[in-house]
């Protein structure tokens, strides 16, 4: 073993050793700060399993929005990326890394557009099955894609609906060369399947 390994193994007092992670101070990326793929994996988790308002607040939490809202002192990075890591070390707190690294960027776009407002693509036509919340109760969506524009409304309401131009309609969205108006209704308690 190296003398760095042989450190760090030292640091665990007879605990099995964690591996890479184990490199890292207390508060830096996996060990104890914020590892943002693992976040937006764990809130598409929360999602898949129906907790809904949890899911909602991790995907919202690690918002580069939020963190400037709330802590704009305290965060430490480019306001408009999605940093690949935040630090939560004692004099580093809101500090992060790998803000230019899209796989964080890709992996967040994924679970709003696809966990949260449930947008499932399939042949030449889409599908939604969102995921609403108390505090996510609806949402509005601009769908454009092969010359075909869908102005999207999604909110809760006592009844289930889904209107296509004013008419009912299964949940199936073709790409048809046209401009739509749609809107869908989930009663509090349901969810599209």
């Amino acid at each position: 073993l190296s003398h760095v390994q042989t450190r760090l193994l030292s640091t665990y007092h007879g605990l099995p050793f964690p591996g890479y992670l184990g490199g890292y101070c207390p508060g830096f990326r996996e060990n104890g700060g914020q590892y943002t793929h693992a976040a937006i994996w764990g809130a598409m988790a929360l999602l898949r399993i129906g907790e809904h308002q949890k899911g909602f607040e991790v995907l919202e939490g690690i918002s580069p929005l939020s963190h400037c809202m709330t802590d704009f002192k305290n965060y430490v990075i480019e306001p408009y990326a999605l940093a690949g890591d935040v630090y939560y070390a004692k004099n580093y707190e809101g500090r992060g890394g790998w803000s230019q690294y899209t796989g964080s960027a890709g992996w967040y776009l994924q679970a709003w557009l696809g966990e949260l407002l449930g947008y499932t693509e399939k042949g030449d036509s889409f599908s939604l099955y969102p995921k609403l919340s108390e505090n996510f109760p609806g949402f509005s969506l601009k769908v454009r894609k092969k010359e075909t524009v869908y102005h999207i409304e999604v909110l809760r309401g006592e009844h289930f609906s889904i209107l296509l131009d004013g008419k009912e309609v299964k949940n199936e969205f073709l790409f048809d060369k046209k401009n739509h108006k749609l809107k869908m209704v989930l009663a509090k308690k349901e969810e599209i399947v």
